[in-house]
């Protein structure tokens, strides 16, 4: 340490005599000691105090015995009763030299002791060797916290095991055995008492195979231990141990042997989880994508006979995205537990084995994706696959009451109904190998799907050329979006009563390079079941914002722009933010634009809808209720929605006049938009009477055939 950061010992010196204090002072500085002095022992505590409160703590006391008040002895108790002052040096001086006043010194904790007359110099150094000390025992008391700190966070123990008096020592708590206390011998009989039965063995032969060895080579052993309350296991400890032949004299057999425990409890709850996680489905249980294809395998090596059959399901729940979109993910997740509870409960697929079928799994291969392997080697597996699929369908038609937080306090059970489309495949028949059934099982999916959905079929060899078709229609779909083949037309909005232009709602049209325009219908469902949805809605969002700006900078007249937002996107964390940084963009002004949500999105998640709603009105847009009276509404929350807009779907609108139940319902939306101040904007108009209709009721805005279709922004 160099000269300048070297900070001489702190000495306290107490004595009433101040000749005696003095003396003490020039002689402690000359050997390098810096000295602060007190006469009596209550100007000693409060020093002793304040230099602990100052982060500069003395080092040393050098007491007096005798003095008026307070004496030397009671000082030194108090001192030892302080946070500080239970390990620093306390040297006692007396004028006495009997032994009972150094006896009397010790007991109440001084250091060491010393009598009068002082040679100053052999104190000096008594001084310098109580400091030594202090430091290489405070050294060691750190040196035990952290060995301490490292066996508790390794969960660490030592133990020694007496031969000759067959007694267990740990040396320190176990932490994971409660019955075996620090310092408190233990027969290793009573250790196996307390261990899982099966693992008992283990242990005795353990203890027996180091009792009995001649040499000092280690053993372990892993075992469980029991619960004390219920007598089930509830820690995992891994004991290790040797025979211990140090201290021991020649020839004489070893007297202890030693070891560590070490609780391992959480490592194998991981190793076991990690196993779980590998093998099988964390939300549901069942067996994963990777332990599916092991099983069938397995399965196909088992069934190699002639007339072995087994049948492959890939099961894809119809329009699950929506739901998702719609509800949020929480609530898709309580639906598929409730659908695999519903298959394994109601279906009872269990006996399926008494019907004929051998060896099962079911699987589930992630999102709303589940596979089934039954084998069957009775009649045609045809018949057995095609009841188990009606069986499945026919158990998912009810709808499924998931409950969901409504108001503060209250709950409500959302009603979803579900369907399923299956495909299926037969061993030999469609494959020979796992990883062809469950390709050509995926390809009867996708045409059972393409097909209407909510039915099964057994692949053919004609589908692999359908399914071929849809992947290449998904690929040009996805180069479409990167090439710009997409274009949006604008299909006008008028006011009812004088067909004045006052918004035009944008709409994605593909324009293939070889196929012409591609209807919506057709490219949409794609877009939503592949997830190219996302970028598709990033770039209508970014094209309606800059054709917007360039209206806005032209001789027209100003209007709205609607978008239309997917629920996917709608509910993508930063949304709000991805809008805002859109407008800067674009330099758009948020006063033109409308943002379309459908009456199910928005109903989804409402308090979490709520917000988001709120913080897009803070940009400045128009927000719009889509397809209004076709989903699922609650009015408690509709009021509590920050909207501007309802459009009326065009599904009533088309047969105002002529079906009682449509008129009805279109009356009462406006009715209800009115009272609850908002604009209301009727689509699908293609007639007079039906514009005759929506402006008697004062229906606002128009959008439909009747005034214009969908055009492109040239035009």
């Amino acid at each position: 340490m160099s000269d300048s950061t070297f900070k001489a010992p702190l000495v306290l010196a107490v004595d009433d005599d101040v000749v005696t204090l003095q003396l003490a002072k020039d002689m402690l500085t000359d050997e390098g000691f810096e000295v602060i002095t007190a006469v009596d022992g209550d100007s000693a505590l409060r020093l002793f105090n304040q230099a602990s409160a100052e982060s500069r703590p003395f080092d040393v006391v050098l007491l007096d015995v005798e003095m008026p008040g307070l004496d030397g002895y009671q000082v030194c108790e108090r001192i030892r009763d302080l946070p500080n002052g239970r390990i620093i040096p306390i040297i006692m001086i007396s004028g006495r030299e009997d032994l009972e006043a150094a006896k009397r010194a010790y007991t109440v904790g001084a250091t060491d002791f010393s009598s009068k007359p002082t040679n100053w110099l052999v104190l000096a150094q008594r001084l310098n060797y109580a400091l030594r000390a202090s430091a290489a025992f405070n050294e060691l008391k750190r040196n035990q916290q952290r060995l301490a700190d490292a066996q508790s966070a390794t969960k660490l123990r030592y133990w020694e095991y007496d031969i000759e008096a067959r007694r267990l020592y740990f040396l320190t708590p176990t932490g994971s055995l409660d019955a075996l206390q620090k310092g408190q011998p233990q027969t290793i009989e009573a250790l196996i008492e307390l261990t899982h039965p099966a693992d008992r063995s283990a242990l005795e032969a353990f203890a027996r195979t180091l009792t009995t060895r001649v040499s000092p080579i280690s053993s372990s052993v892993e075992y469980r231990v029991l619960d004390n309350k219920g007598g089930e296991p509830s820690r995992v400890l891994l004991a290790q141990g040797r025979v211990d032949f140090s201290n021991q004299v020649y020839g004489s057999a070893p007297k202890k042997i030693i070891g560590v425990i070490q609780d391992i409890t959480d490592i194998r709850h991981n190793e076991e989880r990690i196993q779980r996680l590998a093998h099988y489905d964390e939300l549901t249980g069942l067996h994963n994508r990777d332990s599916f294809k092991e099983k069938l395998e397995v399965a196909l090596e088992l069934n190699k006979a002639p007339q072995s059959k087994l049948a492959v399901f890939h099961l894809d729940l119809d329009n699950f995205k929506r739901i998702n979109a719609s509800f949020g993910h929480h609530i898709g997740d309580k639906v598929i537990c409730s659908l695999v509870e519903r298959l394994s409960n109601r279906l009872r697929l269990s006996e399926l084995t008494e019907q004929g079928f051998g060896p099962r799994s079911t699987a589930r291969f992630g999102g709303d994706e589940f596979m089934l392997m039954l084998t069957c080697d009775k009649e045609d597996p045809k018949l057995y696959a095609s009841r188990v699929a009606e069986q499945i369908k026919e158990g998912l038609s009810t709808a499924f009451y998931i409950p969901v937080d409504e108001m503060a306090g209250s709950k409500k059970n959302l009603e979803i109904f579900v369907s399923t489309s299956i495909g299926i495949a037969i061993y030999p028949d469609d494959g020979q190998d796992a990883l062809s059934l469950l390709k050509n099982a995926d390809t009867a999916l996708h045409n059972a799907k393409s097909s209407g959905k909510n039915q099964h079929q057994f692949y053919n060899n004609a589908m692999s050329a359908t399914g071929k078709a849809r992947l290449d229609f998904e690929t040009e779909l996805r180069q479409a979006i990167e090439q710009n083949q997409l274009e949006l037309y604008y299909q006008p909005q008028v006011l009812a009563s004088s067909a004045e232009l006052v918004g035009v709602e944008a709409l994605v049209r593909w324009n293939h390079p070889e196929r012409g325009l591609v209807s919506p219908a057709e490219f949409i469902p794609l877009a939503e079941e592949s997830g190219l949805i996302l970028p598709m809605s990033d770039w209508i969002m970014n094209e309606a914002c800059r054709q917007t700006k360039a209206w806005c900078n032209s001789d027209l007249k100003p209007f709205m722009v609607s978008i239309n937002l997917s629920g996917m996107q709608f509910r993508q964390s930063g949304f709000r933010q991805s809008v805002q940084k859109i407008f800067q963009q674009t330099g758009v002004n948020p006063d033109f634009i409308g943002l379309e949500l459908t009456e199910s999105v928005i109903m989804g998640d409402p308090e979490n809808t709520i917000a988001t709603l709120h913080s897009l009105k803070e940009l400045g847009v128009k927000l719009s209720i889509d397809d209004f009276g076709t989903g699922y509404s609650s009015l408690s929350y509709l009021q509590k929605f920050p909207l501007d807009t309802l459009k009326i779907d065009r599904s009533f609108i088309m047969d105002i006049g002529e079906d009682n139940d449509n008129t009805a319902i279109t009356e009462a939306i406006i009715a209800m938009g009115h009272s609850l101040g908002l604009q209301i904007i009727a689509e699908g108009v293609e007639t007079q009477t039906q514009l005759d209709f929506l402006r008697e009721r004062s229906c606002e805005v128009i959008q439909g055939f009747f005034f214009s279709k969908p055009l492109p922004a040239s035009e």
